[in-house]
C-alpha cells in the first residue's frame, strides 16, 4: 500500500548516507554552524523515530533500549546521558530500520492505514491517521533532517550534493 513511499523513504537514506560520508568525527558530535543539534543527534532521533515507527506496526525495532530516552522527540542533545554512538553504527542501525519499516509499510491494510493513529504528540495536527503517520516516517521527516544536515555539510565547506 505505501510502494511510493518507500520508494522515496529509500531515496532519503540515500540522501542521509551521502550527507554525512563527509561529516568527519570531530564534527559529528559537535553542532555546526549554531544549529542546535549535531549531526550525530539528528542520525540517532532519526533512528529512534524509524524505530517507533517499527513498533507500531509490530515488527522488532533496532536501537538500542536506551537510545529511546536520550534521543526520542522531546529530547534534546544537552540532556544526553551516554555517548553519542559511531557514525558507521548509528548509519547501519538507521538503514536496517529504515530498510525494514519500508517492507513492513508494504503489509499495511487499508483498514489499518485509515484508523486514527492516537499518538498524543501529533493530536491536533494533519497527521491524523496510520496512513498519515507512516508517509511522515518514512519520508517528509527524514527528508526535514536531511535538510538539516545538508545546510551543516555545506556551512563545513563542502560541495552542494544536488
Amino acid at each position: 500500500m505505501f510502494e511510493h513511499t518507500a520508494q522515496v523513504a529509500k531515496q532519503q537514506l540515500r540522501l542521509l548516507t551521502m550527507l554525512v560520508k563527509d561529516i568527519d568525527d570531530a564534527h559529528y558530535t559537535q553542532p555546526i554552524g549554531g544549529a542546535k543539534n549535531p549531526p550525530a543527534f539528528i542520525l540517532c532521533h532519526l533512528c529512534v523515530s524509524t524505530d517507533f515507527l517499527l513498533s507500531r506496526l509490530g515488527k522488532p525495532t533496532y536501537c538500542p533500549a536506551n537510545w529511546r530516552e536520550n534521543f526520542g522527540p522531546t529530547c534534546s542533545p544537552e540532556k544526553v546521558a551516554i555517548p553519542y554512538p559511531p557514525k558507521a553504527e548509528v548509519m547501519a542501525i538507521l538503514e536496517r530500520a529504515l530498510l525494514a519499516a519500508c517492507a513492513a509499510s508494504a503489509e499495511v491494510t487499508p483498514e489499518f492505514a485509515a484508523k486514527p493513529h492516537g499518538i498524543p504528540f501529533l493530536a491536533g495536527s494533519p497527521v491524523e491517521t496510520n496512513g498519515d503517520f507512516i508517509t511522515l516516517l518514512l519520508a517528509s521527516h527524514p527528508a526535514f533532517h536531511a535538510g538539516q544536515l545538508s545546510v551543516m555539510r555545506r556551512q563545513l565547506g563542502f560541495a552542494h550534493l544536488f
